[in-house]
């Protein structure tokens, strides 16, 4: 076989096969490494999203691979696998979704966006909110599920490894808000005033669970 391959004199040259202008691509080399025999439509929006690449970690939530504590004890981890806010079993899925922190978050965002439900877990995310969208649709909307989980993440960080706990739930909101803020230069144009209306709803949101000021009666 190896006789009847006919050799040209002239320059070697790279060629990436996985990408049709024939050059390396991480995103190529990431699809080819998660490719399991059926492409998984969800990883790839999530990879693509308009998000920071160290944020885009979250896609292993589908792999139930960030490091919570049970999956941390499951390698001889000498800290406790239980969740510090509220004793529960700490997998990734109730850092994100279960914890009660999150599960307020989750709750506002629901009611803001008229969502008919609060997602428990990443599958029931993608069912409610991602899937019956396009693809240019679901990118502002994984904004926010990223701004979502790195909210989350950082203050359980916070938590487990500082001692730190937050002054109000609210707080959760105004950092996703903050995220969102922050990301927006990787939004394309005609997705900002998407973002900027998402930001809007949970600020207002935030406003409305604070009880009003009643003013005392002279009587």
């Amino acid at each position: 076989m190896i006789s009847s391959v006919a050799l040209k004199d002239c320059d070697d040259s790279l060629i990436w096969e996985l990408e049709g202008n024939k050059g390396f691509s991480s995103r190529s080399l990431y699809r080819f490494i998660t490719f399991r025999g059926m492409s998984d439509k969800r990883i790839i929006r999530l990879w693509a999203a308009p998000i920071p690449p160290k944020v885009k970690h979250f896609w292993l939530l589908l792999r139930d691979r960030i490091q919570s504590a049970a999956n941390l004890k499951a390698r001889n981890w000498d800290g406790s696998e239980f969740c510090k806010l509220c004793g529960q079993l700490e997998t990734c899925q109730h850092i994100i979704f279960q914890c009660p922190l999150a599960k307020f978050m989750w709750c506002l965002v629901r009611d803001v966006f008229d969502w008919q439900l609060a997602p428990n877990d990443l599958e029931m995310f993608f069912y409610l909110v991602v899937d019956r969208r396009t693809d240019k649709q679901s990118r502002v909307v994984l904004m926010l599920l990223g701004a979502c989980c790195w909210s989350v993440w950082l203050i359980r960080n916070d938590m487990v490894f500082r001692e730190k706990l937050v002054s109000s739930p609210c707080i959760i909101i105004y950092r996703v808000v903050s995220f969102l803020s922050q990301w927006r230069v990787l939004a394309k144009e005609d997705e900002e005033d998407q973002l900027e209306t998402m930001k809007t709803k949970l600020l207002d949101g935030v406003k409305n669970l604070r009880p009003r000021s009643r003013g005392r009666s002279d009587a």
